[in-house]
Parts: structure tokens; sequence; C-alpha cells
């Protein structure tokens, strides 16, 4: 019962039993110290508790479903704002098969229309 010296890379014991990760590393509840591949995913505490807001998993890679990253290595909630680019993409394709469909119905299918031409040089 006699004491056992500290010298695990990553770890720092005060003394009375306390063991302390250290930032940039990450322990679970077992106590195996994982360097993080990225440092400010592991924001260090008590063993169990070493990953930063909203990420888990060994060296706290992953972060918890429903979240995304975020500066600082944490994760946040989504949000709708998220969503916004895709669907301005998909209102863009309907309007653009809409005005080609209304272009080719209009001009007969035979002449190329204004709206043809819009479309030809807004694709690029």
């Amino acid at each position: 019962g006699g004491c056992v010296e500290c010298t695990t890379e990553g770890v720092e014991c005060p003394g009375m039993g306390e063991v302390v990760i250290l930032p940039g590393y990450h322990s679970p509840l077992e106590l195996s110290v994982f360097k993080c591949g990225n440092p400010e995913f592991c924001s260090g505490g008590p063993p169990g508790d070493t990953c930063n807001t909203g990420r888990e998993g060994i060296a706290c890679t992953r972060c918890i479903p429903g979240m995304t990253p975020v500066d600082g290595g944490s994760c946040a909630l989504c949000e709708s704002a998220d969503v916004v680019p895709f669907v301005l993409i998909v209102c863009f394709v309907l309007v653009a098969c809409f005005m080609f469909y209304w272009g080719i119905d209009r001009g007969g299918g035979s002449q190329p229309t204004h709206t043809m031409l819009l479309i030809g040089i807004s694709a690029g």
C-alpha cells in the first residue's frame, strides 16, 4: 500500500490518490491515456471527463450525434442555418428546370429562346 510514482505521459498526480489528465490528452474512466491528434479536442481534467464540449470517443475525435464541429475544438448543436445552402441550391435547380421547360414549350422547341440563352450563360 505504498506510493506509486506517477510517470504516465499526459497525467499529473497532485497526491492523495488524485489523478488529473492534462490538456491535449484523453482518458476514459479505465485510466488508459491517449494523446489527442488535435489537442483542442481534449480539455483535460479528471479521468472520464477529458473531452471538449460535445465530443466523444477515443482521443475525443467525434462529435456527439446531432452536433457539428465549431472553432476551438468543441462541438455545438446543429442549427437550421446548416441546411440553408442546400435548400437554396435545390430551389435554384427547380427554377432553372422550370425556365428550361417553359423556354422550350414557348419557343416550339425549334429555335433557341432568350430564356435558354440566359440559362446557358448562368450555367457557365
